[in-house]
């Protein structure tokens, strides 16, 4: 019961002003709740009592994420890291908040970063092939998730960028054996399906495409991207 538990780390802390712990414990607990902004006023006390709290400097992060306050949430990763140089997450959450709002170099040398302190780190890796990807260097970003396959061959994610690369570049054929490999993986992807009823219009094969837009409706009936992609089919057909 987290509003039970509120009470009582409140109680705590009445007792024990300077309880970093129990303010700490009570920051997580606005933050499940949903109560952002108490979460924050939690996390700032904890700070003041002890700056040197990574997590606390990281989770106060991920609040300010939370509240669209982006910039904030930047220099909370970066106190974080400053604190605790080998904090892995910290970096990682970094290089997402750098993707959020479009520094993608700085994103990539921050998960490069990260994957100095983890190495192989398929957390580290998938983010850096999503930021190649987002800025069109393709090569690279395929290096990176072929590199989680070699990892983690089931890691549908990397399989599911793979293919919508090899698409961009209309490597049809291996854009398809990557959203099958995909659906292999999980049946019911039904991006998957979505993506070889996409590819299948582009390359004439109608029935194929039908059937995988099918299947992806199936799966998802509240998906529009797919029944726009059979309204497409049926009128180039």
């Amino acid at each position: 019961d987290l509003n039970s538990a509120v009470i009582e780390f409140k109680i705590a802390i009445k007792l024990k002003s300077d309880y970093s712990e129990a303010k700490y414990n009570l920051a997580l607990v606005f933050q499940d709740l949903g109560q952002l902004k108490s979460a924050v006023e939690s996390y700032q006390g904890v700070l003041a009592i002890n700056y040197n709290f990574a997590e606390a400097h990281n989770n106060l992060g991920l609040t300010y994420k939370g509240l669209g306050q982006f910039e904030d949430a930047v220099n909370s990763y970066k106190n974080a890291i400053l604190v605790k140089p080998d904090f892995e997450e910290a970096h990682i959450n970094l290089g997402i908040m750098y993707q959020k709002i479009k520094k993608f170099d700085e994103a990539i040398v921050i998960f490069e970063k990260a994957l100095i302190l983890k190495p192989n780190s398929i957390e580290a890796l998938y983010n850096i092939g999503i930021t190649l990807k987002e800025i069109g260097r393709y090569s690279k970003s395929i290096e990176c998730f072929e590199n989680i396959l070699s990892i983690d061959s089931n890691f549908v994610d990397a399989q599911f960028c793979l293919g919508l690369i090899y698409h961009a570049l209309n490597q049809n054929d291996k854009a398809i054996n990557c959203f099958k490999e995909v659906i292999s993986i999980n049946p019911k992807n039904y991006e998957a399906f979505n993506n070889l009823g996409i590819i299948y219009r582009k390359t004439g094969k109608f029935d194929l495409g039908i059937t995988n837009l099918t299947k992806a409706i199936s799966i998802n009936s509240n998906y529009a991207e797919s029944y726009n992609n059979f309204g497409n089919i049926l009128k180039d057909m």
